[in-house]
This record gives C-alpha cells, structure tokens and sequence, in this order.
C-alpha cells in the first residue's frame, strides 16, 4: 500500500511539473525613452532615461556606450516608466528603479535590483500597478494605493488557471482569452473577449485589438464604443509581434512590419528610404497601415525615439525611428542627443526570443460578442405616477347658500356699508363732544 502511494504522489508531482508553464523570452523592452536590452551571455543592458528611475545611474541621459548592466542570467525585459524589471533563467522577478506606487513592494532600487518574486515566466508593468504570472498559472498584482488600508498593495494573488496574459487580456487554461475591466460600481470583470488566438496585445495606433492565431493570421478589431469590430486580417504568416504606439510583426520569412506614429522608418541599403512617405501630420487611420521596413529580422520592439531589432545573426540592431528622420532638417535633436537618425549596431549576440510555431491548419481567432454584461438595458418601463388624492380638511358646517337677483343685491349691499362705517362714525361723534 505504501507503495502505491509512493507511486500516486510521483505521478502528481511529474503532472505538475509538466503542467507548469514554460519562461517567456523576451530580450529586448523599450518604454519611452528608456530602452533594456538583454546580451547572449543573459545580462541585462539599460540606456537612455535615466531622471525617472528606470535606470540605476547617477547621470541622465545615459547614452548606450555608458550602458548600466542590471541584472545577470536574464531571460525576460519589462521597462516601465519609474522602474525596470527582468526574469532570469531562474524565474526569479527582479525590479529596480523608484519604489513609486509600491511598485517595488516597499524596497529602494534606486542603487541596483531587488527580488520580487519567485516561480515567474512574464511580467507587465501597467501604469498604477504590476502584474506577473507565475509558472503554476496563477497571476500576481501588487502597488496602487489602498484608501481602505492607507498604504500600497503587497502581491496578491487575483487568479489561478492561467496560461498567458498581455496587460488586461488574459488567456485561461481553457484557450479563451478574456478581458480584465472594472465595472462603475468597483466590482472586477472577466469578459470573455476572442479564442482561438496563441497572443494578443493592443494596438494604440489604432485604438485596436491585436490577435495573433496560430496560423499565423495577425488580426485586428477596432475598438467600437463599449466592445470591438469586426476583425481585419492585417499580416500573414506572423510569427511574433508587439502592440504599443509604433506595434510591428515579424513573419516566419524575416521580414520586419510595422506601422503607426512610433515606427521606424522604412529602410533601404541599410539607410532611411529618401521615399518613406511618412508624415506625421497625417490622421491616424491613415498611419495605421503597416509597411514594410527590412529583411533578415527575427525580434523588433518600437517606441518614440528608436527600435530595437534582433536580426536573423543575432545581432541587435538600433533602427531610426520615421518621426526623427521626417524632422531631423527642422530638429536635429530631440529629448536626448543619442537620438539618431541611422542604423547602427549595438550587440554582437543577443538573447533568444519565444517564436510561435505556425500551424496552418489551425482556425483563425475569432473575436467573442459582446458580453451582456456591456450591453446598454433596456429602460425599465415606467408607469405613469399614480396620484394619490389628497387629504381635504375636516368638513365644516357650510354657509347656507343665498341666491339674490341683481335688484336684491343693492339694498344688502348697501345695508353692509352701512354697518361697517358705523364705528367710525361713533369714533367721530365721541371726538365732537369731547372738544364741546
């Protein structure tokens, strides 16, 4: 007996083991102007703004051949904008910068990185807390002010049976992604928003939800009121992509796309395309087109001033971005003097990145209706207001009622006169003899 419950308990444990989820490589992260990059040998390289916390250093800006090594055996990169944070091949969550919002748990980084968290395969730094989901399925939130406690979350676990997640969108066991809303009266909403889709992130361009299938099929569902559109497919044969302000979308040949008001700009021969016709006067709808930028890419991250690309050699590249080149006459510089208008090589070897494997067989990912928790009730009927009588005074005795025609009413009306002078006249009469 002893035995077979040896047995049983081994089985559980390698069913759990296999259970757990696989890290997330993610090597590069850029979050404004402060950029991570994480070399072949697992360390964590950060440059650019530095006033805000993101970075360890005592200078801002940091220019990139004074970058700040972070973290070391680093697998995954999330920059924020008052802290960074990394995974390492251990899955232990570090974070450094400013404690702000109590996004470190209460610890300094101001001086180098702290530990967070164990058993981590992502992380996302959202803008009043962080989320992190863990090995075993379960997500993770802490920081925000608390009013009721008067003092920032601790980590606290908000879900279990969870396979993915991208900011608010999180993908249960079951393959269904949902989204994470907090309804007017406070209480948190899961609403089941698409399935069929490996990876979703937001496209801010176009006020957009992005959902990758694993067929390869980037897709995209503007954003409409309370809910979303019709999806549109955008890419085909997508193997990874990345949503923000400038999203991009490398396919399994190696070319880079991109689109939106951060992306980089076309290149050609290795330089800036003369023939980009970026213009950032446009409208948005219009610059939410994607276009192809290179060749020979493998992993690509944009934002405002440059992005970062990991090449098919492993390389990491810095790119120019096609709002800098579109200005660079007008100003040469903008926030920062790295700003540059183009390309150059920052690592021989950079980390590995997760690349999806395309099924093409699979079905394409299907964006769910509107949950009914959204969808605008109907008004309650109103019936008409009853009125409810109101409560007459006692009854009095009433006056008995005269009726006089027109030549009887003269000589009451003047008999009335009558009666109502005579205290004056009294009054007179008894001045009179008074003087006499």
């Amino acid at each position: 007996m002893k035995r077979l419950f040896a047995l049983l308990a081994a089985l559980l444990l390698l069913t759990a083991s296999a259970a757990a989820l696989e890290p997330v490589k993610r090597p590069i992260s850029n979050g404004g102007y402060t950029h991570y990059a994480i070399d072949g040998d697992g360390t964590l390289w950060s440059w650019g703004d530095s006033f805000h916390g993101g970075i360890t250093a005592e200078v801002d800006p940091v220019l990139w051949e004074d970058a700040v090594p972070e973290v070391k055996h680093a697998v995954y990169a999330e920059s924020g904008f008052l802290a960074g944070f990394a995974v390492d091949r251990d899955g232990v969550l570090w974070g450094w910068g400013s404690d702000f919002q109590g996004k470190l748990c209460g610890q300094s980084g101001r001086q180098g990185a702290v530990r967070l968290m164990d058993h981590v395969v992502s992380v996302h730094d959202m803008t009043e807390c962080v989320v992190a989901l863990k090995d075993d399925g379960t997500l993770w939130t802490w920081g925000g002010y608390d009013s009721e406690t008067k003092t920032f979350r601790m980590p606290e676990q908000i879900m279990d049976q969870v396979r993915a997640f991208w900011g608010n969108y999180i993908q249960l066991e079951s393959g269904t992604w949902v989204e994470r809303r907090s309804a007017e009266d406070g209480e948190t909403l899961l609403l089941p928003v698409a399935v069929n889709a490996a990876e979703v992130s937001y496209d801010y361009a176009a006020d957009a939800l992005l959902m990758l299938g694993e067929n390869g099929g980037l897709y995209r569902a503007v954003r409409k009121g309370d809910w979303y559109g019709t999806p549109e497919l955008l890419l085909e044969n997508v193997v990874c992509f990345h949503g923000g302000l400038g999203p991009t979308a490398v396919t399994v040949e190696g070319t880079l796309w991109s689109w939106g008001r951060g992306r980089p700009a076309i290149l050609k021969d290795g330089a800036p395309d003369s023939e980009d016709a970026y213009n950032g006067d446009l409208p948005d709808k219009e610059l939410a087109v994607p276009v192809k930028i290179m060749e020979g890419v493998r992993y690509a991250e944009a934002t405002e001033d440059c992005t970062l690309a990991i090449l098919e050699d492993g390389s990491l590249w810095e790119l120019p971005s096609a709002y800098h080149v579109s200005i660079q006459e007008e100003y040469p510089q903008d926030r920062f003097p790295e700003v540059r208008t183009e390309c150059r090589k920052l690592m021989e070897q950079a980390g590995e990145v997760s690349w999806m494997e395309i099924d093409p067989n699979a079905p394409a990912p299907e964006l769910l209706e509107m949950p009914d928790a959204l969808r605008e009730k109907p008004e309650a009927e109103t019936e008409a207001p009853v009125e409810t009588p109101r409560e007459e005074p006692a009854e009095t005795p009433a006056a008995e009622e005269i009726s006089l025609s027109a030549t009887e009413r003269g000589p009451v009306l003047w008999a009335a006169l009558a009666v109502s002078l005579l205290p004056l006249a009294a009054a007179v009469c008894f001045q009179w003899k008074k003087r006499r």
